[in-house]
């Protein structure tokens, strides 16, 4: 049999790379550090869109500052695990910071738990202080948190972070202020310590940045480790693939409570300066108005996400990229449209609307499709 090689020694996918290297070397060590470079770069500009509000990364610096100074007045310190129950809300990437900014390790729990499922997880992970909003914290995390025996809890609610004196959008319109007596609410606690900084912690590459836990499916779940040297170098890869900067922004589709939206989203934000566009859960009408409202440029999520909103009103968005599991399709010069249609292409499973007449499609490697679809506007396709 004749052995084909290449100038990649035989690994024929490299080939495939074209403009992005084959190897790098990331500039950070930690998550935390990936942070601060991208805080002495764009202090001043808004690292966080909530719905219409912003908070800018100078911002999101020192919130995260006093609340880690609480922290550690609870007796947190390095290797301590911080469990987190939110939705999709600007305390998440707070208390990320937070914890690392302590040395902690951060346990992500996904908010549709109940309360034996978290209960299960905080045991597990032997949490020091779970951060949980507030109305889930009266469903499920008190009931969890008691039975668990974790020592502190900070609530806090959806409400807290929209723009002043505004109305609550439409997805915020059952959420209610729900303080919880006998627990500290995160905000009053980063009001109390603006303008303090924690004590300095040593962190490293090694040391742990997240705890996820799996969903249990065959079994009961398990905590997966990632450390921080990971997910500097997987977030790394999708600033480096997808060349994004702080002129692009990211559309946060995926949970925060999962490892894709913690670092295609949240760490990926930290590391590219680009912001974040956060809107409580999962709403197709409210995602597009916030595509054109933010003109947002990149987000990760299933295909299927966006197929039964109306998207006929949305203006053509200057590119767009969306992940769907381990498939790349990215969309330029212009456009959302086109990325449905050659998602469903991709998988060839589901039947969806088509955005556009005509697109070419070079499939690259790994599973990765690139699509480019005509400069046109998606309304009266």
């Amino acid at each position: 049999m004749q052995i084909v090689t290449t100038a990649n020694h035989g690994r024929r996918w490299l080939d495939h790379y074209r403009t992005v290297p084959s190897t790098f070397e990331p500039a950070n060590r930690t998550a935390l550090d990936m942070f601060r470079a991208t805080v002495g770069r764009v202090r001043d500009t808004a690292l966080v869109h909530y719905f219409d509000h912003s908070l800018t990364a100078g911002t999101v610096d020192w919130m995260s500052d006093a609340l880690a100074v609480a922290l550690q007045q609870r007796g947190v310190r390095h290797g301590d695990r911080i469990a987190m129950h939110m939705q999709n809300v600007p305390q998440v990437l707070l208390t990320l910071l937070a914890a690392w900014k302590c040395g902690a390790i951060v346990v992500p729990c996904n908010p549709m738990l109940k309360p034996r499922e978290l209960e299960k997880i905080l045991v597990d992970s032997a949490a020091a202080v779970l951060v949980c909003q507030d109305d889930l914290y009266a469903e499920s995390g008190e009931a969890a948190a008691d039975a668990a025996g974790v020592p502190h809890v900070i609530t806090t609610s959806a409400l807290d972070f929209l723009a002043p004196g505004t109305v609550a959008p439409a997805l915020l319109a059952g959420v209610r202020r729900e303080r919880q007596l006998g627990t500290p609410d995160l905000i009053s606690l980063i009001a109390r310590h603006e303008h303090h900084v924690p004590a300095p912690v040593a962190l490293d590459g090694d040391d742990a940045a997240f705890m996820i836990y799996t969903s249990g499916t065959t079994g009961e779940p398990k905590a997966a480790t990632n450390t921080h040297r990971n997910v500097v170098f997987a977030t790394g890869i999708y600033e480096r693939w997808l060349g994004l900067t702080r002129h692009d922004t990211i559309l946060g589709l995926a949970p925060l409570s999962h490892v894709t939206g913690l670092v295609a989203h949240a760490t990926l934000s930290m590391l590219s300066g680009s912001p974040l566009v956060l809107f409580y859960r999962f709403d197709a009408e409210e995602a597009c108005r916030l595509i054109e409202r933010h003109r947002a440029t990149f987000t990760v999520s299933a295909v299927t996400a966006l197929t039964d909103a109306d998207i006929s009103t949305i203006e053509v968005v200057t590119s767009w990229a969306l992940v769907a599991m381990s498939c790349a399709v990215s969309i330029a010069p212009e456009g959302l449209c086109g990325v449905l249609m050659n998602s469903m292409r991709v998988f060839g499973e589901i039947a969806a609307r088509t955005f556009c007449q005509s697109t070419e499609k070079s499939a690259g490697s790994s599973g990765t499709c690139t699509a480019r679809a005509p400069a046109r506007s998606i309304a009266g396709s």
